[in-house]
């Protein structure tokens, strides 16, 4: 692969049987090519487009459905709740992302980290998502997007790809729409059991798609085709460049396996800020590693699914495997959830006449064992004398207002 290269009337028989490939992005390779990954000094960035490249010069056509700008923006929008809300501690951003394989989130705790740059503009790279493809030849492809969700064949393969990679069913949709695209271009364009004829791939990263349709259909000309495979095979039609090290380090960090199951968005979410909470009101200094090991708890998981969309019971069972991780008592919790009594001032005193003058009489004591008599009489004398002007300005204001009365009766 880095020592063969074919001279240019090789090339340009090679490029005729690449001619008018059709290429369906992936969301994930939307991911790279914007720079939303999860690896540091942009190496997956620069291969990306480097495939795109090749590609135009091998005449490869490439597109992207309306079901994946769909799915982009959702992830997008799901992404934006979390950031925004603030439901889930930064330190947790990382795991949310590998988790559910929203690769936003785990972009997002890298440049947070780096930069400490804010959520509104790092979520700005994703506006105007197909005017940025288009700058890159990538355009949107209509084909089969209204015909193929909803029907039999549809819903079957995505109980099979639930079944077998144990996906979200939301992602299961958006794969199944393109597993049966793919089949139904290919058939369309009289493709048959050789590599030649295959002309319609789907482009993704996903390692989990190849061995489905493997299983399913018996063939070996799977429906899709990952970036490092591509950039295998054009590589040798085009002459040498010096990049041995990037495409190296971008074929093996390519994972064999996921860190985590598949976990539905909302079941991480939920978790997640559980574990927020009482990092925040239990001081838990490694809610990370506690993250980490709910979440690789399949019996536990599978109990949350069974509990669908009960809430209260979801959450409940959730701080119950925290308490039991992070070796919280049930006193701890109750002390800390018990509301502080305080008293309530009794308001109707102050408009009470009775408390008032009993009130009064308690200071004319005071001051009389804390003062000379002389003084106490003066300052009760003034006093009095300032009740007297108060009643005898009260009583002249009420005959006023009965004067006032008497003469619209008559």
């Amino acid at each position: 692969y880095f020592t063969i290269t074919v001279d240019k009337k090789c090339e340009a028989l090679l490029i005729d049987d690449f001619a008018q490939w059709n290429l369906f992005v992936d969301t994930n390779f939307i991911y790279n090519l914007l720079g939303l990954n999860n690896g540091s000094s942009g190496v997956r960035r620069k291969n990306t487009e480097k495939i795109l490249e090749l590609g135009k010069k091998a005449k490869i056509n490439f597109y992207v459905s309306p079901v994946t700008l769909e799915e982009f923006a959702v992830s997008v929008s799901r992404v934006r709740e979390v950031l925004v809300d603030d439901k889930i501690s930064r330190k947790l951003y990382k795991i949310a992302g590998d988790v559910t394989g929203n690769a936003l989130l785990s972009a997002y705790y890298e440049v947070y980290e780096q930069q400490n740059i804010s959520p509104k503009d790092f979520l700005a790279k994703t506006d105007n998502i197909k005017d940025v493809l288009q700058s890159y030849a990538i355009n949107e492809k209509t084909d089969y997007s209204q015909s193929i969700k909803g029907t039999k064949e549809f819903n079957e393969t995505v109980s099979k790809l639930v079944n077998f990679t144990h996906k979200d069913q939301s992602i299961a949709e958006h794969d199944a729409f393109h597993y049966l695209l793919i089949l139904k271009l290919r058939s369309r364009e009289g493709a048959d059991n050789t590599f030649k004829t295959n002309k319609s791939w789907f482009l993704t990263y996903d390692g989990l798609l190849a061995p489905f349709d493997r299983e399913i259909r018996k063939s070996e000309i799977v429906f899709c085709i990952r970036p490092y495979q591509l950039r295998q095979i054009l590589r040798p039609l085009f002459s040498r460049t010096d990049d041995f090290e990037n495409v190296f380090i971008d074929f093996v960090s390519e994972p064999a396996s996921r860190a985590f199951m598949a976990v539905s968005t909302d079941m991480a979410v939920n978790i997640l800020a559980r574990v927020t909470y009482f990092e925040k009101e239990f001081n838990i200094q490694d809610s990370p590693e506690l993250a980490t090991k709910i979440l690789k708890n399949q019996h536990f998981l599978n109990q949350l699914r069974e509990l669908r969309a009960d809430e209260p019971k979801i959450n409940n069972l959730i701080d119950q495997e925290i308490k039991q991780i992070a070796k919280i008592t049930d006193e701890e919790i109750e002390k800390k959830l018990q509301p502080q009594i305080i008293a309530s001032k009794n308001y109707w005193n102050f408009i009470n006449p009775f408390w008032l003058i009993w009130q009064l009489l308690r200071k004319i004591s005071t001051l009389i064992k804390k003062h000379t008599l002389a003084s106490a009489i003066s300052g009760i004398v003034i006093l009095l004398g300032l009740i007297a002007t108060d009643y005898t300005m009260a009583w002249k204001n009420l005959k006023i207002v009965w004067e006032f009365v008497k003469s619209i009766l008559k």
